[in-house]
């Protein structure tokens, strides 16, 4: 709808400043349309500083009083029907708006429950997406979530021309906006369909919110099954916490526990039942279990057949009590890849494919999960739905990905409308708030992806050229060059998580040329918001810089740990001694080998490792250091040099194929780039901490990730050298490691260079 291209003026809402037009609607009407008065009249106001009053209709349509025309009819109402001819097939948040005698009418598919953030009940809405559209229509914006991030045009009249549009959403998009700074209103500004984390969900078109609460192994259940193992099973047959959903006996309690869900207590609209494994929890290894394990093909199958085969009986067993009930497959982990013992899935079946965009840089990466999603097409879910969580925050570097948000969206809707199940929408569980460290270049990725499932037929070249104009102003060519760049190098395998100096003083460079542009414009806000971000490419730029201009030091300063293997390990009495008479280790599954330097340990990869003398670290600076060589290929998983794994303890860590090492702190980590680690060769890993400039990542001396929001210390100690856990060894690294240091405070990036480049073997395949 171009407002600006149709004929002449039929409706005059503002005139020089005063208020024209008067909002009304049923008293009776959908919770929503309440809603959708109160946006529009906020909108209005700061348009044009008229102040548009909002009336309630009577049951015979009366206003009650006397009123001055022209109306705005909000919500399917006698009135509106008179005058606008709503249909009566409008699909889940379609509406129509349209002038009509002196009147403009937006109405819409309504559901009787409505909340702006979707968290309980998240009906259809058609009557604020129509106030929505003609908002956008008139030139508003909400670009992210705080009042810098909304634009509003100065409109002190505001006249519309002969208007008559049916619409509807494509897709809705639910992104959590979890600031405390974020209203409700801005929420649904930003075409919003939930917060994806505790929500509902209804319909089979636009939205699938699954309720995500994690329970313990024995907590209520919240529509999300993650039953363990029964008590009864040996514990040798257990690995961690098991998920067992290959054993018979459990079936039937989740079918109780989806009954339960289905019976009472679910609000109005909540359709779904998740039967998954809880995260992380492995898998059972028991006698029933095993035979069912894919352990020889992909390692994201591993698991599908049991969770499959669990999710159908479980959908079997409430068909009959809750026909219009959905249970829900979701494809992830290690049973992303369909299963290989079910051929169809029963209809009451909808399928959830969680998977984030951050790998689609990689056309082969792309391929193989349109390749997986049409696989699974073959089993005839009820409906498929995504979860396109954004991985690849961990970095501080813009992963901006337009062009990959188009394609996909276009893609899934190209093989909605020609394949044989419907793509019902798309779930988002990473949101985002105006404080959030990466919101400064994530808005853009979180803006485009809500307009593209709004309509998919849009441009992402025509959005990002209104979003530069509307945002910036005078300043949008710049700023436009800065954003195409952006998206340029994260395609760029060598830049995508660290850019070079003189990329960073490339951006920067138009981001000083924005600067005197937008100077006394309301722009100028705008880019401070940009340019406060882009300090974390700054103190990028420092470290890399630093690594050629930081003077000598005292190699040893600080160092509280030092294992050099160089002793014999006796296999009889397995204790490993620490240089500096810190700490002593208990070798477990390790035999000494040639190091980078003398002697190294190696260990097994399976409940191998050295447990050592608790280290605490905490209210300190501090560097984790070691040489370690991959005896085998790492694959998916963390493989750690230096645990524990705990959520909030820090530890070191190697990873294949995803990430090329991890840097864990405080339940997130710092990841570097994609990089298979070669078995045979040696590496050089260092990971840094300190309050005030965050965790690094050093992979062979060269600066690979940093995020400089990571400034809280490790609550808990070091434990591990080969592995992670804490009672039990978990996540152990298969191959050698050698010169383990653990210095308390933040080696520069120079010395860990020198450190790199001092026992660099000349051997190397």
């Amino acid at each position: 709808m171009a407002l600006s291209a149709m004929p002449a003026p039929a409706l005059t809402l503002v005139d020089g400043g005063a208020a024209k037009a008067t909002i009304v609607y049923a008293e009776d009407a959908a919770p929503c349309v309440p809603y959708a008065a109160q946006e529009l009249a906020l909108h209005i106001e700061k348009m044009s500083g008229a102040t548009l009053p909002v009336r309630t209709l009577g049951p015979d349509g009366d206003l009650g009083g006397s009123t001055e025309a022209p109306l705005i009819v909000l919500g399917d109402c006698p009135l509106a029907r008179k005058l606008g001819d709503v249909p009566d097939d409008l699909p889940p948040d379609g509406f129509i708006i349209r002038t009509v005698e002196n009147c403009l009418v937006i109405a819409g598919d309504d559901a009787p429950v409505f909340n702006v953030n979707y968290d309980w009940a998240p009906g259809s809405a058609g009557t604020l997406y129509g106030v929505y559209h003609l908002l956008m229509e008139l030139g508003v914006r909400w670009f992210y979530p705080c009042d810098e991030g909304t634009v509003v045009p100065s409109l002190p009249t505001i006249t519309l021309a002969e208007l008559d549009l049916t619409d509807a959403l494509n897709w809705i998009s639910p992104m959590p906006l979890d600031s405390p700074t974020v209203s409700l209103a801005t929420a649904r500004r930003w075409l919003s369909g939930g917060d994806g984390l505790a929500a509902g969900e209804t319909g089979t078109r636009g939205r699938l919110a699954i309720p995500s609460i994690r329970r313990s192994i024995s907590g209520a259940s919240t529509g999300r099954s993650t039953r363990s193992t029964s008590r009864s099973e040996p514990a040798a047959s257990r690995v961690a916490a098991l998920p067992a959903l290959g054993h018979p006996e459990t079936i039937p309690v989740i079918i109780e526990e989806a009954k339960a869900y289905f019976r009472g207590g679910r609000p109005p609209g909540k359709h779904y039942f998740l039967v998954i494994p809880a995260d992380g929890l492995g898998y059972c290894a028991c006698d029933r279990c095993r035979p069912k394990l894919n352990l020889a093909g992909d390692v994201k199958g591993q698991m599908s057949n049991i969770v499959a085969e669990a999710a159908v009986q479980v959908a079997e067993g409430v068909a009959d009590e809750f026909p219009d009930a959905r249970i829900v497959y979701c494809a992830y982990s290690n049973y992303y890849l369909p299963p290989t013992t079910v051929e169809r899935f029963p209809p009451n079946v909808a399928l959830l494919i969680a998977q984030p965009r951050r790998g689609f840089h990689d056309p082969e990466a792309e391929a193989r999960a349109e390749s997986v999603l049409r696989d699974w097409l073959k089993l005839r879910p009820e409906a498929v739905y995504f979860c396109r969580y954004y991985g690849g925050l961990q970095t501080m570097a813009p992963s901006l990905m337009p062009g990959i948000i188009e394609r996909d969206i276009k893609r899934m809707a190209s093989i909605s409308e020609a394949g044989p199940v419907p793509i019902g929408g798309e779930m988002n569980f990473t949101g985002l708030s105006a404080d959030d460290p990466h919101s400064w270049w994530h808005h853009l990725n979180q803006y485009l992806n809500a307009r593209l499932l709004w309509d998919p037929d849009l441009s992402v070249d025509e959005l990002m050229d209104d979003y530069c104009a509307r945002f910036y102003g005078p300043a949008a060519e710049p700023m436009a060059r800065f954003w195409d760049r952006c998206a340029e190098l994260y395609l760029d395998d060598a830049q995508r998580a660290i850019y070079t100096v003189a990329t960073i003083d490339e951006l920067e460079a138009y981001i000083l040329q924005a600067r005197p542009l937008v100077k006394g414009t309301p722009c100028e806000a705008r880019l401070a918001f940009i340019d406060k971000g882009f300090d974390a490419l700054r103190m990028m730029r420092d470290k890399l810089r630093s690594a050629e201009n930081a003077p000598e030091a005292d190699p040893d300063a600080d160092l509280a740990m030092h294992y050099t293997f160089d002793a014999p390990l006796d296999p009889a009495n397995p204790t490993v001694s620490d240089e500096t008479g810190a700490a002593e280790g208990q070798a477990f599954g390790a035999k000494t080998v040639a190091g980078v330097r003398g002697s190294a340990l190696e260990f097994t990869g399976e409940e191998s490792g050295l447990k050592i003398t608790p280290l605490p670290l905490a209210d300190t600076d501090y560097t984790l250091e070691a040489w370690v060589k991959p005896s085998i290929p790492l694959f998916e998983g963390k493989r750690f040099v230096i645990g524990p794994q705990m959520f909030d303890r820090h530890g070191l860590w190697l990873w294949h194929r995803t990430k090329s090492g991890s840097w864990d702190g405080r339940r997130l980590s710092c990841a570097g780039p994609l990089m298979g680690f070669i078995p045979g060769r040696w590496y050089h890993v260092a990971g840094t901490f300190s309050k005030t400039s965050g965790m690094t990542l050093y992979i062979d001396g060269e600066l690979s990730a940093f995020d400089t929001t990571k400034t809280e210390p490790s609550v808990h100690v070091i434990a591990n050298i080969g592995a992670g856990g804490t009672e039990k060894l978990t996540d152990c690294f298969p191959g050698a490691i050698d010169e383990v240091k653990v210095y308390r405070r933040e080696l520069s990036a120079a010395e860990i260079k020198r450190s790199a480049q001092a026992l660099r073997p000349v051997e190397e395949p």
